[in-house]
């Protein structure tokens, strides 16, 4: 004998329809091979396949929208999305890792190495001498031969002095990182980054995207266990294949006591200005 307690725990087991039409759905598309980019039937064609009702097919739809699985497209159709490459922020991995961590297949599409001097703004990055010898690559990284990334990374020349290394071995390496640890003995400690969104044409060109096409950017300062910048790197990333995340701690009043500290506070400046006379 079923009790209605039991009943009401059988009910809270049993998904609801849409659920199950979900996965049923997610494991025929696997079966069918779809691609990133590829058009799903529509949501007709779904209501016949899994013979269920065009509201459940919708909602069962919503939610893998909502999980970054298809994307919808009013008047055009729904798509399967591609495959985001997550990224937490405070965890410095080079652009490899990131690729081979989701499971895609790392490559560079072209490779540009350049020896050349410092200008004033690389010699401040790598607090170097102006002048001084560096050495700048710039590639079009890719996830499953897709462009994905656009990078370019200055290294100091006397690292490369150090172990006498050429620039033929720096090339053989697909990851930057892994060069400096296995064959210069250099280990990063530390990282300053800063993340914006910018246009950038002609890189945007590059990564076969419209001109206007808006790009994840980080520009970052790799250093050495001894506050020794190492790396200077500007990392320009295609929106739709990447997500970074961020872990935020609520800290009340930390901008005001930093304010009152650095006395940069408005109240500092006022007491100046009534104090002149």
């Amino acid at each position: 004998m079923i009790t209605i307690l039991g009943k009401f725990e059988m009910a809270k087991r049993t998904p609801p329809l849409f659920m199950v039409v979900r996965k049923e759905l997610e494991s025929w598309i696997k079966e069918k091979n779809y691609r990133p980019g590829n058009k799903l039937p529509s949501e007709q064609e779904l209501s016949e396949i899994f013979k269920v009702s065009r509201v459940t097919v919708r909602e069962a739809l919503r939610t893998m929208e909502e999980d970054g699985i298809v994307v919808r497209s009013q008047g055009k159709g729904t798509f399967l999305a591609e495959r985001r490459i997550a990224s937490i922020l405070e965890a410095n991995i080079g652009v490899t890792e990131m690729i081979e961590t989701m499971g895609y297949k790392s490559g560079t599409l072209s490779k540009k190495i350049k020896r050349q001097k410092a200008n004033l703004f690389l010699a401040d990055k790598l607090k170097i001498e102006k002048d001084s010898k560096v050495i700048i690559m710039e590639r079009i990284r890719t996830a499953d031969d897709q462009p994905v990334a656009y990078t370019i990374d200055v290294i100091p020349w006397w690292i490369f002095s150090l172990k006498a290394l050429s620039v033929k071995e720096f090339e053989r390496y697909e990851s930057i990182y892994t060069f400096l640890e296995e064959r210069c003995g250099q280990i990063i400690k530390d990282s300053t980054a800063r993340l914006s969104a910018v246009t950038c044409p002609d890189i945007a060109e590059k990564l076969n995207l419209q001109k206007d096409t808006a790009l994840f950017v980080i520009e970052q300062v790799d250093t050495d266990q001894n506050e020794q910048p190492i790396v200077y790197s500007r990392e320009y990333f295609v929106g739709r294949f990447f997500e970074f995340k961020v872990r935020r701690r609520r800290t009340p009043g930390f901008f005001m006591e930093k304010s009152k500290i650095s006395g940069t506070g408005k109240g500092k400046e006022e007491d100046k200005k009534t104090n002149t006379s």
